[in-house]
């Protein structure tokens, strides 16, 4: 299971609004993932046939970066945050679904 997450532009209410992609097959543990991510809405779906993985993309706004990093810091699994300057930042190296 792969879990990416990006910022995108400020919504009209000062507040940013942040995705996530996962790409899982176990249908198992997705469920366990979605019991952490409860309050964010699901705002995609999809299906990437040349390795069968189901794609999901859920959507939150958070009122700071300093949230959002705080998010990212204290979520239990493996995230991988894209950057605007093709970079990439891992959280939670170690912790692997």
């Amino acid at each position: 299971m792969d879990i990416v997450a990006w910022k995108q532009a400020k919504t009209d209410n000062d507040t940013m609004r942040c995705m996530l992609q996962i790409h899982y097959r176990d249908g198992r543990r997705i469920k366990t993932v979605l019991k952490q991510l409860n309050d964010w809405t699901q705002s995609g779906q999809g299906y990437d046939p040349s390795d069968r993985n189901e794609i999901l993309l859920l959507a939150k706004d958070f009122k700071s970066d300093y949230l959002w990093k705080k998010f990212l810091k204290s979520f239990p699994y493996r995230i991988v945050e894209k950057l605007k300057i093709d970079k990439e930042r891992v959280y939670n190296a170690d912790k692997v679904i």
